[in-house]
């Protein structure tokens, strides 16, 4: 995701204050650049001690933490950092937290960074999206996917930002079994950027529920069916086979479409387990 610039810090309003967090930050960049592990593992341990950090200095340790270690161990300190500091520095870095939750898929913890008020950007809502939709929270995924469409009327946003607001809206849309409107926001979501192979496949895999609704439907159809007592006059037995041969056959592929789609991405795309 993209890198966003912060103001230089101001921990305790003294000179002597900023200068010494924007000579940590400085020095941090630096150790990451030049590759230098231990010395930026441990300026990053330093700075999440401190009482007060900047949105620079959390979003620098970050992306030390993200090149140099696991950041599952790191987990606990980052938030516990995050949680001591001022609104304002909570908002700023909120972004960053949020998407390392998700990206490891720690539903519960990126939920606290999840709230639409605190989802700033694109990549942030789609970010927010993931998580309201891993933990089931339509309702939340509703509000999300109405402050994407809203942000996609801005003309400013770039490639991709496009491209993560068409995919948020896309996956509330799927999820909640609009799939008109998903596969219409996929083929619009531009395929020269990084999540373009999201709205392809997703094109596809839409199509693949569909047709698993289309058996259901004609199972349904065939089970319900009252006997031909003309035919079975005429030909016994005969209407029983033909039935139980287009039954045969829809099975077939319903196996053969499950297997290519399990039953978890099948759920995701709005295809309820229920009816089945």
């Amino acid at each position: 995701m993209k890198r966003r610039k912060h103001p230089q810090p101001e921990p305790d309003g003294s000179e002597g204050g900023r200068n010494s967090a924007s000579s940590k930050l400085e020095e941090l960049e630096g150790y990451v650049e030049m590759g230098m592990k231990p010395e930026a593992l441990r300026l990053a341990r330093q700075i999440l001690a401190q009482k007060r950090i900047s949105a620079a200095e959390l979003e620098e340790v970050l992306r030390a933490v993200g090149v140099f270690s696991d950041p599952m161990k790191w987990m606990e300190d980052l938030e516990t950092a995050w949680q001591r500091q001022p609104a304002a520095v909570r908002r700023e870095a909120n972004s960053e937290m949020l998407c390392l939750f998700a990206m490891k898929q720690k539903w519960d913890k990126a939920a606290h960074h999840a709230k639409l008020r605190m989802l700033r950007s694109p990549a942030d809502l789609l970010f927010g999206m993931w998580t309201m939709l891993a933990k089931d929270r339509l309702e939340e995924a509703a509000k999300i996917a109405r402050k994407a469409r809203k942000a996609l009327k801005n003309p400013e946003q770039d490639g991709f930002d496009v491209s993560s607001l068409l995919e948020t809206m896309a996956l509330y849309h799927a999820r909640v079994g609009e799939w008109a409107e998903a596969f219409d926001l996929w083929s619009r979501a531009p395929r020269d950027e990084p999540l373009s192979g999201n709205a392809a496949v997703g094109r596809v895999e839409l199509c693949l529920v569909k047709a698993l609704a289309l058996i259901r439907e004609e199972l349904e159809t065939l089970d319900s069916l009252p006997p031909d007592w003309e035919q079975e006059r005429i030909l016994p037995g005969n209407t029983d086979g033909l039935r139980k041969e287009s039954e045969l056959e829809l099975r077939k592929l319903q196996r053969r479409i499950e297997r290519m789609l399990p039953a978890k991405r099948r759920l995701e795309l709005g295809f309820d387990p229920a009816k089945a």
